[in-house]
């Protein structure tokens, strides 16, 4: 079941990225529908993605593809032109968990960008000096890192669709190998959104490393906080009872 649960955690990884996408668009360039995005909103959002994901992972398991060893075999992934469930099931998956999502997240994101440009221009005709210096590096920064995500997402999963795709055309002009590869630069995706994340938010990077440095040093924390607090709270009890009642102690030991 290797190829199934790796399938289902990859599809759902790239369903999740369309959702966010999804649900920033809603947030930046139609505030008034923010509404719709509640606690329950992204519960559902993150169920239907996983319910989808897993949809996908079970349809090779009863009949249609079929799960095989990759070339390094030590995993395994959907057939991709073993069979005519093969075929269709590798056209279908590429169409609705690889083209479908990223001409969402293109659209999302252009439309994002494109809101907080003008946003900025409109900001600019208010402001002046040190405010216009402040929201133009906001804008970069939020560019910069909406672009960035779009970017890694289709370098992570281009070059594997582009090969299931040739692979599912014509066989012979793709290797094993070639696609095992690919898969692992695709499973590759989910390292991607935190790196950037850290390189262009300040706020994201301070608490990754607050939270790094306390797993770190936590236990070492711990034990030296527990240790002075043990000799503090012995030190006062000494200095309240006083040498009478530690002679008394003793003497009733």
């Amino acid at each position: 079941y290797y190829g199934f649960i790796m399938t289902v955690l990859g599809l759902n990884s790239i369903n999740i990225l369309t959702a966010i996408s999804i649900e920033r668009y809603i947030c930046i360039c139609m505030p008034l529908r923010k509404t719709w995005i509640s606690t329950r909103s992204i519960q559902f959002s993150n169920a239907t993605c996983a319910i989808v994901s897993i949809l996908w992972g079970i349809f090779p398991l009863v009949g249609w593809s079929q799960y095989k060893r990759d070339g390094f075999q030590i995993g395994c992934c959907p057939t991709l032109n073993d069979s005519p469930g093969g075929y269709s099931y590798t056209m279908a998956m590429m169409a609705f968990e690889a083209f479908f999502p990223v001409v969402v997240m293109v659209f999302c994101y252009a439309s994002i960008i494109h809101t907080v440009v003008q946003s900025g221009k409109n900001l600019q005709q208010h402001t002046q000096g040190d405010s216009r210096s402040s929201s133009m590096a906001r804008e970069r920064k939020v560019t910069l890192t909406l672009a960035g995500s779009v970017v890694a997402f289709v370098i992570s999963w281009g070059p594997y669709t582009i090969t299931s795709l040739v692979y599912a055309v014509n066989p012979s002009l793709q290797t094993d190998m070639t696609i095992a590869v690919s898969a692992i630069i695709a499973k590759c995706s989910t390292v991607w959104n935190p790196i950037i994340f850290m390189a262009t938010n300040h706020q994201f990077r301070n608490s990754f490393l607050r939270i790094a440095s306390n797993n770190r040093f936590g236990d070492s924390f711990s034990v030296t906080n527990q240790h002075s607090t043990n000799h503090h709270s012995t030190a006062n009890t000494n200095a309240e009872t006083g040498p009478g009642s530690k002679i008394t102690a003793v003497a009733h030991n």
